[in-house]
């Protein structure tokens, strides 16, 4: 059985879709055919499966086909909560099963080789009304992808399960999740990030629950394409902050609120490593305003989520990084002793709440560090 591309989904700004759904035929037949090579790396079976085709979008369906085609979906693992059983993409691909996740990453992995912008969105995917409590956070993951300077919106779980007749996932609106209509999909996926929906109107999550797809007169003007440029431009954590952040503001519950402080930790601990290969190179004053911006984070994520012990512990060891960076600075003129020692109590306040639990080795170092600058003072 293969998948063809409805004429409704067709993009005028690329020729081989104008052609309609036979134009994929040769596509899946070629990658059909072929066999991986277990000694090939995923680069090279990516460039092999994309080969024969110049167009980006030939490449997209290329890809598309080997995921929906060789990944089966892990209805096990799903339903026992080990949703994370692929720590990576070689582990989608030695067991060749995965959940929305797996999918996901391995298209994006995909085509970072064949050099088509791609992106994991992450968010809500249902197939009938639902209430909001069925939704304390998203449930599911799939791929925007930009083709000839074109966003489209693909499922490869989705688009494997129903090609394989699996009765799990539905058929909405018998549309085809290979660059799927964005007002159709809608009806299932609802992104984390509105601009994912691809749409100027962006549908309100009350009505995605409620299944109200109605279009109104009303004109809308929200340019999405600006808001992908602005947040492709944002680093990594930048990005994950940004994405929860957005994510409870839609969708305010407990584990929403949870994720933003996670993700804020995230961010922390980057700052922290930053600051740590500054101080390692001598460049004292970048170590310190990467150690106060992990310090300040920290303070927010904590009001936010309750830390795990290596979380704690990588506050703790940003305070003190912290405190001998600004000791470094005093020592060269550079900083007055108050500001050392507010930070330098800030530190002994942490290390002696009751549930930062640390090593004894480690608390002993910190309270000597802590016990000597006081002592210069």
């Amino acid at each position: 059985m293969r998948l063809y591309l409805s004429m409704m989904l067709v993009c005028v700004s690329i020729s081989v879709l104008a052609q309609g759904g036979d134009s994929f035929v040769s596509v899946d037949r070629w990658v059909d055919q072929e066999q991986k090579d277990s000694s090939w790396s995923l680069d090279e079976w990516t460039n092999h499966l994309i080969a024969p085709f110049d167009q980006q979008v030939a490449r997209m369906r290329a890809i598309y086909r080997y995921v929906t085609t060789n990944i089966e979906y892990d209805d096990r693992a799903y339903r026992q909560g080990r949703r994370r059983i692929n720590r990576t993409i070689e582990d989608v691909l030695y067991r060749q099963k995965a959940v929305c996740w797996g999918y996901a990453e391995l298209v994006r992995a995909m085509c970072t080789v064949a050099k088509i912008p791609c992106v994991t969105v992450t968010g809500y995917a249902k197939d009938a009304p639902a209430p909001r409590s069925a939704y304390e956070k998203s449930n599911h993951a799939w791929n925007a992808v930009q083709i000839e300077g074109q966003w489209h919106l693909l499922d490869a779980t989705w688009g494997a399960s129903t090609l394989r007749g699996n009765t799990e996932f539905t058929l909405v609106d018998d549309i085809d999740y290979f660059l799927a209509q964005p007002d159709l999909l809608i009806h299932s996926h609802f992104p984390l990030m509105k601009m994912w929906q691809l749409q100027s109107c962006p549908v309100l999550f009350e009505d995605f629950l409620a299944h109200r797809f109605e279009s109104g007169e009303e004109k809308c003007e929200y340019n999405y394409s600006l808001h992908i440029d602005y947040f492709l431009r944002l680093d990594y954590y930048e990005q994950q902050v940004a994405i929860v952040r957005e994510a409870h503001a839609v969708n305010p519950t407990h584990a929403n609120r949870k994720q933003i402080g996670h993700a804020l930790v995230d961010v922390a601990v980057h700052r922290k490593e930053l600051g740590d290969r500054y101080f390692d190179r001598d460049s004292v004053s970048h170590a310190v305003e990467e150690f106060e911006a992990a310090t300040r984070i920290f303070d927010v994520a904590e009001n936010l989520v309750d830390f795990y012990p290596w979380q704690t512990k990588s506050m703790v060891f940003a305070w003190a990084n912290l405190v001998q960076a600004l000791h470094r600075e005093e020592a060269q003129g550079l900083r007055k002793h108050e500001e050392v020692k507010s930070a330098i109590l800030q530190l002994q306040t942490h290390i002696s709440r009751p549930e930062i639990d640390l090593e004894l080795p480690i608390r002993h170092e910190l309270e000597k560090l802590i016990n000597g600058l006081l002592g210069q003072g």
